[in-house]
């Protein structure tokens, strides 16, 4: 265990003896408190978070996964990555991030195929989730079936890093809205700093928000004024209407992913943008 000054406590503290601060006061009275609610709310935002990220695993390991494996032609899945990747997007990026981190997620609950493939239990105009979710809804538990309906009203944006609390929390602006939201968030809390931007979805469930489908890499600082840019653009296209999450996640979707790998060919070369995974 270590103290305030980061020295190792060789033995535990007693309740009145002298704090090991300098204050003078017995340790009941000043550090013992506020060590016992930084632990408290640590353990608290740890098991919130586990809580909905297991949640999360069990959607897609248990259910979705298989259902797409075992039920749907090996054609689905490259029909979808066609869709997803650039014609001339760079083989050279860790694509075991891309696939496992960001297109899996967009694959399982964005891409709406156009197709059903000639089969009898697949709407052609839903995603995978929502097949998964309209023919098999009796396999889902409770949590399961809000975790569905949550992420179907979750689109993309690009986020901006306003606050980060190491282990605990980020605070993002989303530049295309232009609300705030604070994100429980473990591992991006030692990648992001502020004024990183990330490309994202947001999950709220039960008051708590995550993001999901995160894509590996952090935009650089100065695609603040382009993204900016980007977003009057799609106002325009929006028949000068300021845009809703709706809009973002059936209107402008091609668009805004067309953004992201656009910035990603730019900065390819690019090794702190490369290695960046969350």
């Amino acid at each position: 265990m270590l103290n305030k000054f980061g020295d190792r406590m060789n033995h535990k503290i007693g309740r009145n003896d002298i704090c090991p601060c300098g204050s003078r006061n017995k340790y009941k009275k000043c550090c013992m408190k506020a060590e016992k609610t930084f632990v408290s709310n640590i353990s608290t935002v740890d098991f919130k978070w586990r809580q909905i990220r297991q949640l999360e695993g069990a959607v897609i390991d248990n259910h979705l996964i298989p259902y797409a494996m075992k039920e749907l032609p090996e054609k689905v899945f490259t029909l979808a990555f066609s869709d997803f990747f650039p014609e001339d997007f760079s083989e050279d990026l860790d694509m075991g991030i891309f696939l496992h981190q960001f297109f899996l997620p967009w694959y399982l609950f964005n891409w709406i195929p156009f197709e059903d493939f000639d089969l009898e239990q697949f709407a052609p105009d839903k995603t995978i989730g929502q097949n998964y979710f309209t023919f098999y809804e009796h396999k889902l538990n409770n949590q399961e079936k809000r975790f569905f309906e949550a992420i179907n009203q979750s689109y993309y944006s690009y986020y901006s890093v306003l606050e980060v609390e190491l282990e605990k929390s980020l605070q993002v602006k989303d530049i295309l809205l232009g609300t705030t939201h604070i994100l429980k968030e473990k591992q991006g809390t030692h990648h992001l700093k502020r004024g990183d931007i990330v490309f994202s979805r947001i999950l709220t469930l039960e008051d708590q928000s995550i993001f999901i489908g995160m894509a590996p890499f952090s935009i650089p600082a100065l695609y603040q004024d382009g993204l900016i840019d980007f977003r009057e653009w799609l106002i325009e296209e929006n028949d000068d209407v300021s845009l809703t999450p709706k809009d973002l996640r059936d209107k402008f979707d091609i668009e805004i992913f067309e953004c992201f790998f656009d910035i990603v060919k730019i900065n390819k070369c690019n090794p702190s943008f490369r290695d960046y995974t969350c």
